[in-house]
């Protein structure tokens, strides 16, 4: 049966480090239990140390370059409709895709910042692009406020109205209107870095001003300037960085870091408390003071079955069973087939130790705060006293709700469980844990589709 073994130390978090694999770092409850971590996935699943280099693939646009070649001979041929309509096609079709950067080929930029550097450039084009799109610009916006409150589009999703009008049409009086509205949002959802970078994009928008404070009333860029100077004096109360005080200040033409109502904004501490996960970096260990056995076992539930080449073995039981006797049982119901064949690396290890014959199953990665240890098996999450293991609380979420599908896609989805159950050693079974709450994605992942739980459960990690 698999094991969690339980040491202590006085020194930092471990890290577990594996030939051809990227740094897996374990917390020092976690690390304890290596033993466990290390059968935890298949030994066919661990690269070769070596010399091989992956590739990086750029998600370049493969006629960019080409397209806006075609565009400037426009331009000069004095077509200036036909280049804001190739722009505006490229705007649409691939904003996010990347443009070498001219003389450094290991510098890339969005296709969209490039147009809207092309099209702040050129005052001839950028006039006429406004006369094109602005009215389309302002229709799409007006569209989005006259539809219901329920409307499931927010103002950042990537169908919406606004999100479509500040991607693609920036500059027009519209465009600017939508990252206005995209900012808030994002300022609202406490993604000030984010709400940042969106507003410093209307630095050189053609219906912004800088010192808004001084701009006449009747000035057709006051309401907007003042607004977006606001807005950025805002997010830099969060941000509290000189150079984010200096753009706010010269877009609101006032010394808003001496406002005494715009003054930096302490953060709470819960909003510097990080996730804490298996999978999370650690400081190094120093074995000094680490005991060599285990203070405390703690046996998991063996829910799995492996194939031999003649039968299956029921992990509870140890019985051989008929893989054909329940031919609609779900593969979670304490049975999990596994490969016909036990991997190399899995067979050797079960020959030199007393490892459980269905080892090549396992998929579970421990968690762990100051004083407890948490294991997700797939169908329950479990929590353990850190420092002797001793079980403070188990909880089963259920089955969830499941994905609607046809019958005959269902009985294929069940086929193809049943016959090539392969785990996914990519997606572990983890509880990731944040101050007092655990959350956990219960079901198991192979190869084909996921079974058991199709939602995620969040739990108090104190009592469960």
């Amino acid at each position: 049966m698999p094991t969690l073994r339980s040491s202590t130390t006085s020194q930092p978090p471990a890290r577990l480090t594996l030939p051809g694999v990227r740094i897996a770092t374990l917390s020092s409850s976690c690390a304890v239990a290596l033993s466990c971590a290390l059968l935890l996935f298949p030994a066919s699943a661990i690269a070769q140390p070596g010399n091989q280099v992956n590739p990086v693939y750029v998600d370049t646009t493969p006629t960019g370059t080409e397209t806006l070649s075609r565009v400037r001979e426009h331009l000069a041929s004095g077509n200036t409709d036909e280049a804001v309509r190739v722009l505006q096609q490229m705007l649409e079709t691939e904003p996010y895709r990347l443009l070498a950067v001219d003389g450094d080929t290991e510098a890339f930029i969005s296709v969209r910042a490039v147009i809207n550097t092309l099209l702040l450039s050129r005052p001839d084009l950028l006039e006429r692009y406004r006369q094109v799109q602005s009215p389309r610009a302002a229709r799409l916006l007006q569209q989005a406020d006259e539809a219901p409150p329920n409307t499931p589009a927010s103002a950042i999703s990537a169908d919406s109205a606004p999100n479509t009008v500040w991607r693609s049409m920036l500059l027009t009086p519209a465009g600017l209107e939508a990252a206005l509205r995209k900012a808030q949002v994002l300022l609202e959802d406490a993604h000030f870095e984010s709400a940042r970078r969106v507003l410093e994009e209307l630095e050189s928008h053609p219906d912004r001003r800088n010192n808004a404070a001084a701009l006449a009333p009747t000035d057709p860029a006051a309401a907007r300037s003042l607004d977006a100077a606001a807005l950025l004096s805002t997010v830099a109360r969060y941000l509290d960085r000189p150079e984010v005080w200096a753009i706010a200040e010269r877009w609101s033409g006032q010394p808003v870091a001496q406002s005494p109502t715009l003054q930096p904004i302490t953060w709470p501490p819960s909003a510097g408390v990080a996730a804490q996960s298996p999978l999370d970096q650690a400081p190094s260990l120093s074995p000094d003071g680490l005991v060599n056995r285990p203070l405390s076992t703690v046996v998991l539930r063996p829910e799995a079955v492996v194939r031999d080449e003649a039968a299956q073995i029921d992990g509870k039981s140890g019985a051989r069973i008929n893989p054909r006797a329940n031919p609609r049982a779900n593969p979670l119901d304490g049975r999990v087939p596994a490969r016909n064949a036990l991997r190399p690396g899995i067979r050797d290890l079960r020959a030199a130790t007393d490892a459980p014959p269905y080892l090549s199953d396992l998929s579970i990665l421990p968690s762990a705060n100051e004083t407890d240890v948490f294991i997700n098996d797939g169908t329950a999450i479990t929590a353990f006293d850190r420092f002797t293991l001793r079980p403070r609380w188990s909880v089963s979420p259920g089955v969830g709700v499941e994905p609607v599908m046809p019958d005959a896609q269902r009985n294929l989805r069940e086929l193809m469980m049943r016959n090539s159950w392969i785990p996914r050693a990519d997606e572990p079974s983890i509880v990731t844990v944040v101050e007092d709450l655990a959350v956990a994605c219960t079901g198991r992942a192979n190869s084909s589709a996921r079974a058991g739980d199709y939602v995620i459960s969040a739990l108090d990690a104190r009592t469960g």
